[in-house]
């Protein structure tokens, strides 16, 4: 055992040798060019995680189509005695078991992933392979189990999860990136955020171009993103987590969509990062080809979130073969475990049928009938295997022994004695430091009713005689968890300490910043990057022909408006008009500017690469060139076209009225789009909201009643629209005999004077206009900062849903 053990520290501590940025060469790391970076195994014990299932109603179809009935009558029904005899053999059913609303997603996983390997999570689709994934990147919420780095406990330690995330490279199934941008803008970009501010940026370019070379991403390094080939994106998010030189890499189903060849490459690559360069793989991968599958070095097999094998690719047919499920000659070893995984429904059917009583005798045992040695029995009857320690000169590959005789396996309480009582010695350690050990990980103890859970879940598979309910009965949870326990008790701190040169406690407790760079570096990489991104999204020809096109067509119907009485409504209806359409397209281009980056957000938050106020302040102030040059096209042709005002001062005034009106509706948008990350919902919301700020603005109605007076004082079309009014109507307008202003041109004998002049200020009281350009301009401000702020919040609050 002691050789077991030493095996595995020997191992893990040859491997540190080299790394990704070679740091006997260079000695840098991502965070500090003194350091080294430090290896990482990482351990897992009896994870379980369980989800919350919303109720459905029946649909239509079941309900009508299906005469209401929802009892399923092609199942068998138990005898009204048998149900009474369940009840009553578990009376506390109810009480200790999870809601039924709750589904369990991992049943008690453990394993283990160490240095200088790749670990293939495999498993049919639903198996719970991502949902791991996501628990051991700190991702996800989990209810129970342990989890371990190195020799630090990091389960319910909050300064120890987020260590671990800086130290994990997650790429996730979906590679999310802005397309338009290049290869190598995307990398650029990557380590300017994320490669510490003691870097240089010549030192950052080179990074960037080492990374480019591993990759072989040299001939598409300035094809946008977009246009490159699957593998090649696939690439760039794997060199996307590198540049920061993680410890630790994971993987999603790495190979969905990709060809048989350029599977095997990128696999070849994570190999090579593994062995060649000390990494810790975990990958995801569903079914791979026999070539991909006996590069691996150790797989983990999971079926309906339970583990049924860890352990080599090799081993894992001679573990079948024990179990009597051979692998055929020449028939891919991993498309076999497939086969067994993957239960037929017809058969499952037929045996729900032929094993009702035993069914019943299952649920009598999970009520409690019988003493534990009785169940404990009934669970040993049917396993092959031993996962005790193995003994000098045993097979230590796979981490499992196949018993000699399985007639006399012992059982579970005398194994955990067994092992209880040899591991207070392994490498001297004390039963002291066992103890205290122990009592660390006490504080997220699971509820005795979830561990009842997830034992009932397994035992439905007791009496069942398909492959994949054999595999499930076969693995032992209990004892194998016990064996990845004692391998963490026996890790000696004070070797690894000597060989590596950090310690444990130092990996997760080190004086780490959470931000590799500053907020000013980051807010500059981000300005830049998001000036990149509107100038591709907003100034395109499209959008400014439009913007033209609308400003000579609106130039032609309000044509050389001449400065008399019967253009005083022409007047104001051209400037509600060309304020209320750029409002509106300010709104609605806005509203989808944060659900359109959520997926990156929550990607590039979650991996720590910048403050969210950077971010938050450099998408806003990028938008505004882009967002308001179309504008002012439109606003500069159509102006002049109507002649609605010859002083050049008053166009600058009212442009400018303009524009604020413009980021007064996209701060609408932006809050709208923060609070509410659904296109659909998010623009019904903002439909209703804008027509009625809309129909408050000044223009359609001008008495409100007293209860809704406040909603002008919120709307953006109102202030912009006062305020160009006021600057516009600065002169005497001449009667003309329209009757437009009849109340105004009249004399004292009641005829209509033409020629009289009607002040600005009778103008204006005709035209309804309140308050003055300053109280309006004034007003617009608020409308512009108050909802930005405010969508700041809203989305400081919002969570990925990795992270839910």
């Amino acid at each position: 055992r002691k050789e077991y053990y030493s095996f595995i520290k020997t191992s893990a501590t040859a491997i540190t040798t080299s790394n990704y940025y070679d740091m006997k060469n260079s000695g840098k790391t991502s965070n500090n060019k003194d350091q080294k970076s430090p290896i990482c195994h990482l351990r897992w014990t009896n994870i379980i995680k369980t989800v919350e299932l919303k109720e459905n109603s029946p649909g239509l179809l079941k309900s009508t189509l299906g005469g209401g009935d929802h009892n399923d009558s092609s199942q068998p029904q138990q005898p009204q005695q048998q149900q009474q005899q369940q009840q009553q053999s578990s009376p506390n059913t109810q009480a200790s078991l999870a809601p039924p609303s709750h589904k369990i997603i991992l049943n008690q996983v453990s394993g283990q992933a160490k240095p200088g390997e790749i670990l293939a999570l495999m498993g049919p689709s639903g198996s719970g392979k991502t949902s791991l994934l996501d628990v051991l990147s700190s991702r996800s919420v989990y209810q129970e189990g342990q989890i371990y780095l190195n020799h630090s406990v990091i389960t319910n330690a909050p300064s120890k999860i987020k260590a671990l995330k800086r130290k994990i490279a997650y790429i996730k199934q979906q590679d999310i990136f802005f397309d338009h941008l290049t290869v190598k803008d995307q990398l650029t970009y990557t380590a300017f955020l994320r490669m510490g501010d003691d870097f240089s940026k010549e030192e950052k370019q080179q990074e960037v171009n080492k990374v480019i070379q591993l990759l072989r991403l040299t001939k598409c390094q300035d094809t946008p993103i977009r246009l490159v080939s699957g593998g090649e994106r696939k690439r760039v998010n794997i060199g996307t987590e590198l540049l920061t030189n993680p410890s630790i890499i994971m993987l999603d189903e790495p190979t969905s969509g990709l060809d048989s060849t350029s599977a095997v490459a990128l696999i070849q690559l994570l190999v090579s990062l593994a062995h060649d360069h000390g990494k810790t793989v975990v990958t995801s991968i569903h079914q791979p080809s026999s070539a991909v599958f006996h590069k691996f070095d150790k797989v983990l097999f999971l079926v309906d979130g339970c583990v049924v094998y860890y352990g080599t690719p090799s081993d894992s047919l001679v573990y079948c073969d024990k179990l009597a499920l051979k692998c055929p000659e020449g028939y891919n070893a991993a498309d076999h475990w497939m086969d067994l995984l993957v239960e037929d429904s017809a058969i499952d059917s037929d045996e729900r049928h032929d094993h009702d009583d035993a069914g019943a005798a299952a649920a009598a045992v999970n009520g409690g009938i019988g003493d534990e040695e009785e169940n404990v029995g009934l669970v040993h009857h049917a396993f092959p295997i031993s996962l005790d320690r193995p003994e000098k000169g045993e097979d230590t590959t796979s981490g499992v022994t196949f018993a000699k005789d399985t007639t006399t396996m012992p059982s579970r309480s005398s194994k955990t004695q067994k092992v209880t009582k040899d591991s207070n010695t392994i490498l001297g350690k004390t039963v002291l430091q066992k103890v205290l050990r122990r009592m660390s990980t006490l504080t997220v103890t699971a509820p005795t009713h979830l561990l009842d859970e997830t034992k009932r879940k397994r035992d439905e598979y007791r009496f069942k005689t398909t492959s994949k309910a054999k595999l499930i009965n076969h693995w032992d949870v209990d004892a194998f968890a016990q064996q990845i326990e004692d391998a963490f008790d026996c890790c000696d701190d004070n070797e690894s300490k000597a060989s590596t040169g950090v310690s444990h406690d130092d990996i997760l407790e080190g004086s780490e910043k959470k931000f590799n760079t500053s907020w000013a570096t980051q807010f500059q990489v981000l300005l830049h990057r998001s000036l990149k991104n509107s100038r591709s999204a907003i100034l395109t020809s499209i959008n400014i022909t439009k913007s033209v096109a609308l400003g000579v067509l609106t130039g032609l119907l309000w044509l050389q408006l001449p400065y008399t009485e019967e253009t005083v409504p022409d007047r104001g209806s051209f400037l509600f008009f060309a304020i209320t359409y750029w409002i509106f397209d300010g709104i609605f281009e806005a509203i989808f500017a944060f659900p359109m980056e959520r997926a990156i957000i929550f990607k590039e938050r979650a991996s720590g690469s910048y403050h969210l106020s950077a971010y938050f302040l450099s998408k806003t102030l990028s938008e505004l060139p882009t967002r308001l040059i179309l504008p002012s096209m439109f606003w500069t042709i159509a102006y002049w076209m109507a002649d609605i005002n010859p002083r050049f001062e008053i166009y600058l005034a009212t442009l400018g009225c303009t524009l604020l009106a413009v980021l007064a509706g996209e701060s609408y948008g932006l809050l709208c789009g923060a609070l509410v990350m659904d296109f659909e919902k998010a623009m019904t919301i903002m439909v209703v909201v804008s027509l009625t700020t809309m129909a408050a603005g000044g223009y359609y109605v001008k008495n409100i009643p007293d209860f809704l007076v406040w909603i002008k004082y919120i709307s953006p079309f109102k202030p912009g629209y006062e305020a160009a009014q006021r600057l516009v109507f600065d002169r005497s307008v001449p009667c003309d005999g329209s009757g437009i202003l009849a109340e105004y041109c009249q004399e004292e004998d009641g005829q209509t004077s033409v020629g009289t002049m009607v002040s600005a200020e009778q103008v204006l009281k005709f035209l309804g206009s309140e308050g003055t350009v300053g109280f309006n301009i004034g007003l617009l401000i608020i409308l512009v900062v108050v909802p930005r702020y405010l969508a700041f919040l809203a989305l400081k609050g919002k969570r990925g849903e990795e992270r839910s």
